[in-house]
Formats: C-alpha cells, sequence, structure tokens
C-alpha cells in the first residue's frame, strides 16, 4: 500500500459517518487515490468528456461550506482541513439540463508522495 492509499484511508476513516453538506442527497465521503500529475487525471478518475473540472483550492471550499456545518460535524472538518492545507478541490460536473438536478464530484486532494490522494464525494444539486 503506497502512502498515498494511507493517507486517503485515513481521511476516508475521518469522515466516517459524515455527507457531504452542500448536497440534497446523503452522500458518504470516499478514499481516492490516483498517481500525479494531472495530465491524465480525467483518464484516471474516469471522468467523460462532456463532464466539466473546475479547479480550486481545499481553502475555498472549507470556506463555503463551514456556515452549514452542525455543531457535532466540526471537530471532523476542521480536522479534515489541516490535513488537506495546501490541497486542491476538482468538482466535476455533468452539464445540467435547464433547472434540473446534476450530479457533481467533488475530490479533495494534496500530492502525497506522487499521487494525489484524500476523497471523493458524489454530490446532487440544481
Amino acid at each position: 500500500m503506497t502512502n498515498g492509499q494511507r493517507f486517503s484511508r485515513a481521511c476516508s476513516a475521518l469522515m466516517r459517518e459524515r455527507y457531504f453538506p452542500g448536497s440534497e442527497s446523503d452522500s458518504p465521503y470516499e478514499a481516492f487515490c490516483i498517481p500525479y500529475p494531472l495530465e491524465g487525471f480525467r483518464a484516471m478518475a474516469k471522468v467523460a468528456l462532456w463532464w466539466k473540472i473546475d479547479e480550486r483550492t481545499t481553502k475555498d471550499w472549507f470556506a463555503a461550506i463551514r456556515d452549514n456545518l452542525q455543531e457535532d460535524e466540526r471537530t471532523s472538518y476542521e480536522l479534515l482541513e489541516r490535513l488537506l492545507t495546501g490541497g486542491r478541490h476538482f468538482v466535476v460536473t455533468a452539464a445540467p439540463r435547464a433547472g434540473r438536478f446534476h450530479k457533481t464530484r467533488h475530490y479533495l486532494v494534496r500530492e502525497i508522495d506522487g499521487e494525489l490522494a484524500g476523497l471523493l464525494v458524489l454530490s446532487v444539486e440544481t
């Protein structure tokens, strides 16, 4: 097992029984780890060509969700934020039809020994 895989599993264990606060569904966090660099991100993450990929920072993601957290969730997210300091947040979205729900994948990762490792969570959004 690589260090990236160990890191992603540790993040997943931390977030057990926690769900993505921005989703209209209850989606658990899953361990995610692929080889780095990003040239092959679309292929390695099995993202179809018609899905849009936006790269952001994990700092921005944590700032955006902070107000939506329940009191009992805060410690888990604060610990996760420390683990992912300096990381990346990839938002992968299927092109929605007007006014419809659409699926989004959120990858919260950082580089660990030549791999992108962290978490993947699926989200249903409008």
